[in-house]
């Protein structure tokens, strides 16, 4: 009972201070507190931000170092290979074109 009356006192006498306040001053205060805790709490945000993007890229080393994934059973289609004769035609296609370029020229 008597502690509750000791919380109750110191209470009391608080507020009677706030009261003394001024108005003015105590409108600053509360913007000044209000500004500083949104400064720490983008100071976090920016932290954690950093640390994220260090894990992404230690990630990303991580899978660059790694060796390739090797292919394992059969593979689905063949490999088509060009035959000698449609290279051919693509060496005779660019002479034909350097020779009209020469002429049109």
């Amino acid at each position: 009972y008597f502690i509750l009356s000791g919380i109750e006192a110191t209470a009391e006498s608080i507020l009677l201070k706030m009261n003394q306040i001024p108005p003015s001053y105590l409108k600053t205060a509360m913007k000044k507190k209000k500004c500083n805790r949104r400064m720490e709490k983008r100071a976090q945000q920016h932290v954690e931000n950093e640390r994220n993007a260090e894990e992404r890229r230690k990630q990303v080393m991580d899978r660059v170092m790694m060796a390739p994934k090797k292919r394992v059973g059969k593979p689905i289609m063949f490999r088509s290979h060009l035959s000698s004769l449609k290279q051919g035609e693509n060496k005779s296609d660019q002479s034909q074109d350097k020779v009209d370029a020469k002429y049109l020229s």
